[in-house]
């Protein structure tokens, strides 16, 4: 998936919990959402390695509940959320890193139509949801 359909999904399924706790839970959960991909800004040799597999997940989710269990939990959920996108992709994730391959679907490559379409869907959603919330 492409940054910007990760940041519409992070913002789609943070803005729930958002309303009931403080927006600076929503900003790390959004955060949580492109985390994945912090191996392409590290200039790491290859991308989707680590940072795409459960165990970095359980790990940084660890790692800040230590602090607040709330953006723990948040940044659970969309870090989560972006290895589900990602493996829908043909390039899968490695849930499972360092043993064994790369999971997933793998429906569509990333940065074509579908994953445009999900871009789509996700704001049609955010919009939904705020509307629901004035009316």
């Amino acid at each position: 998936m492409t940054k910007k359909t990760h940041l519409v999904i992070g913002t789609l399924v943070s803005l729930p919990i958002m309303g009931s706790v403080t927006g600076l839970v929503g900003v790390f959960g959004i955060l949580g959402s492109v985390a994945p991909d912090i191996d392409c800004k590290l200039g790491m040799r290859f991308h989707r390695t680590f940072t795409h597999g459960l165990f970095f997940l359980m790990f940084s989710s660890l790692g800040i509940s230590v602090f607040n269990k709330n953006i723990a939990l948040i940044w659970f959920i969309n870090y989560a959320s972006h290895l589900l996108l990602d493996s829908i992709t043909k390039g899968g994730v490695p849930l499972l890193y360092p043993i064994g391959s790369k999971y997933g679907l793998r429906l569509f490559t990333t940065g074509k139509i579908f994953d445009k379409l999900i871009g789509l869907f996700g704001i049609f959603m955010i919009g939904l949801y705020i509307v629901s919330l004035i009316i």
